[in-house]
């Protein structure tokens, strides 16, 4: 790694950092001019464009680091490399102060998406994917279920008026600091969806990890609600988006059903009431 070091920092710098492997493809490097991540990356056009753009908006960031001789990126054995300086905080907890000012940071993120161009951008074919799962299930207790639940909750409609969103939005990707300001990280999943979409995701990892519970999600949204006003509609839009990841998540981990389908009716009323558009005025 000795070798990666110094393709962004002189060999005399370099020498000092310590690098320690966190996963598959990420690495932590600890040194003179700070902490920073290596990742393993295919391109960085996009999301160095990106962060810089969103980084003029005060929107808290991670941005690609400079390589010593020029671009982002370095590539070694075929593979291509990048530096990320580490932006202060830590890993948010499910609280409600916190909840509230992750939803208000999302909206933000969301608002100056609206303004950058996303030719190029695959699309999140959301959809497509939860029925080539519930369609390999065959006639399972849980493709029952899940096809009972998208019936209730789902429609190809629902997708519409989509736009780039981050489209890996979870606790993981985000840093919160001492204020309590909140930092995003990881853009290499960026997508075009309906920005429900990225609020969803959210919610279904918070309901994997609590269950369903009703003051966080109302602390999430509501945070979101103050700075990006809620249109006509979001409330159905939001639980289509919901129900296909929590579906999604019932395959992918192989585990029971993460809610009954009363408590995701509960929650799609609660939803409908407070993302009324009459609920931002």
């Amino acid at each position: 790694m000795l070798d990666l070091i110094n393709a962004f920092f002189s060999e005399e710098d370099a020498e000092e950092f310590k690098v320690k492997k966190i996963s598959e493809s990420v690495w932590v490097a600890h040194g003179p001019e700070g902490i920073f991540y290596i990742k393993r990356r295919t391109e960085l056009k996009l999301e160095e464009k990106l962060t810089s753009y969103l980084h003029q908006r005060s929107v808290r960031v991670e941005m690609p680091h400079p390589a010593r001789h020029g671009g982002n990126m370095f590539w070694a054995d075929g593979c291509g490399y990048a530096l990320y300086a580490c932006i202060p905080g830590i890993r948010p907890g499910w609280e409600f102060p916190i909840m509230s000012a992750v939803g208000n940071t999302l909206a933000k993120l969301h608002s100056s998406f609206m303004h950058f161009p996303f030719e190029g951008v695959k699309t999140w074919d959301i959809s497509l994917h939860t029925w080539e799962w519930i369609l390999q299930s065959g006639h399972s207790p849980v493709a029952r279920w899940a096809r009972t639940v998208v019936k209730q909750f789902c429609s190809l409609d629902l997708e519409r008026g989509k736009q780039l969103v981050h489209g890996d939005v979870h606790p993981g990707n985000l840093l919160v600091d001492e204020e309590g300001c909140v930092g995003i990280i990881d853009f290499q999943r960026l997508r075009v969806a309906n920005r429900m979409a990225d609020i969803a995701y959210f919610c279904a990892h918070l309901i994997i990890h609590n269950g369903i519970s009703w003051p966080l999600i109302t602390a999430f949204l509501k945070g979101y609600g103050a700075e990006s006003t809620f249109r006509e509609g979001d409330g159905a839009r939001f639980m289509h988006h919901l129900t296909m990841f929590i579906v999604q998540y019932t395959f992918y981990l192989r585990k029971e059903p993460f809610a009954a389908f009363s408590q995701l009716i509960e929650v799609s009323e609660a939803v409908e009431d407070l993302m009324s558009p009459s609920s931002n005025a």
